[in-house]
Parts: structure tokens; sequence; C-alpha cells
């Protein structure tokens, strides 16, 4: 047995083939195909929205005071185009929440 990483499938197909003759003949087909990731592990920022703007990729209007959730490739786009801005979590704001969380 032939022990591959996560990001290898195998498929095996059996097949018969019957020759001119009439005689069956066959064997084993395996293909291995890689997994790429679909979803990468991005890294989350948080933004303000200080331009009200046509947001494409979630197809809504966004306000001006909104705060989003984005990657941060797109949160340095927005703030690029002056569609907003990176908002700052306090350390001790930080902290608090984690262990507000290990509590519940």
């Amino acid at each position: 047995m032939v022990r591959l990483p996560n990001s290898f499938s195998i498929l095996i197909t059996k097949y018969v083939v019957y020759n001119a003759t009439g005689q069956k003949t066959g064997g084993i087909f395996v293909r291995i195909f890689v997994r790429y990731r679909t979803r990468r592990e991005v890294s989350r920022v948080k933004i303000k929205v200080i331009k009200r703007y046509n947001d494409l990729a979630l197809k809504a209007i966004q306000e001006e005071g909104t705060e989003l959730d984005v990657s941060e490739q797109r949160a340095k786009y927005l703030v690029s185009q002056g569609m907003a801005e990176i908002v700052k979590e306090e350390p001790a704001k930080a902290a608090k929440a984690k262990t507000e969380g290990k509590e519940q």
C-alpha cells in the first residue's frame, strides 16, 4: 500500500476489453489527482467604510461607517481606493474578547 499526502487522491478503474478473436483481456488503470486547495487560509482584517460605494464582491451598497471583515488583500485595495480605513483593535480589548470567549 502506498500512502499519499492529503493533497492527492487516487481513482482506480478496472476495465475489460474483448479483442477481435473474442478473447477477454483487461487490466487496471490508476489515476493520481492532485487536489488544489480551493480555500486558502487568508488573514482577515476589519475595515471601516469612509466613503459610500457599491461593493461588487458583496453585491451591496456599503454605507459610510459600516464595519466589515475582509481579507488582507481586499482591505489594502479598498484603502488604496480611498473607500475604507483599517480598524486597529486595541490589545486590551482583544485580550478581553479572548477571555470572554473562554468563559462561555
